[in-house]
């Protein structure tokens, strides 16, 4: 598995917010993800708890399929795979920062809403060089601490680049020519704080 392919997951996004009103997140999210560059398809279970991220991928593909687990937190620069009785310690550096899916650099509000697993979601555009994206964002949510990968480049960076606060909970990222490349969407949230033990690197 190329680390360009685990960016493609890992680079979804949380943002700060000073906004009183909002809840800081520690629970679960469930999401469906279909990167379609390299025909993989996953279901992820992503734990948040405070300031650690652990995500549990079931990911199938052409290849057949496979289970891994991805550790983050906001004191780690680097991420950790676990898979099976394998530990391997990826540094940011190693991530793709100018695929079309991880490099955004400008939003626009397009004043289009959707009620996504639930909730109320404003619709964004994001455009890079090499592509461009719609993303829409839910703002009840934020996380205190992010992983320090997300600060670094990605839909979470063009968000926070461009004072766009919340969780995006839908994601479509398409090539310059229109062809969709890549689509994220959660699907449920589970608001109980987790064991701080299950998300710790390990």
């Amino acid at each position: 598995m190329t680390t360009n392919k685990l960016f493609i997951f890992i680079s979804i996004f949380f943002i700060q917010s000073a906004l009183f009103a909002q809840q800081i997140f520690e629970g679960t999210f469930t999401l469906a993800c279909q990167n379609l560059e390299v025909g993989e398809s996953a279901t992820i279970q992503w734990i948040a708890s405070e300031g650690y991220h652990r995500m549990d991928f079931q990911s199938s593909s052409e290849q057949g399929s496979t289970s891994y687990s991805l550790y983050m937190s906001h004191e780690a620069s680097n991420v950790i795979l676990v898979s099976a009785n394998n530990k391997i310690e990826i540094p940011i550096s190693q991530f793709n920062t100018t695929s079309p899916v991880t490099h955004f650099f400008s939003a626009q509000n397009t004043g289009q809403t959707k009620k996504i697993a639930g909730y109320n979601c404003t619709e964004y555009k994001l455009f890079g060089a090499n592509g461009y994206a719609t993303c829409c964002v839910n703002n009840e949510f934020i996380l205190s601490q992010p992983p320090v990968v997300f600060l670094s480049h990605g839909v979470f960076k063009a968000l926070a680049d461009n004072n766009i606060q919340g969780i995006p909970f839908q994601l479509e990222v398409f090539d310059t020519k229109g062809k969709l490349l890549y689509s994220q969407q959660i699907t449920s949230v589970n608001t109980q704080k987790p064991n701080s033990s299950l998300v710790k690197l390990p």
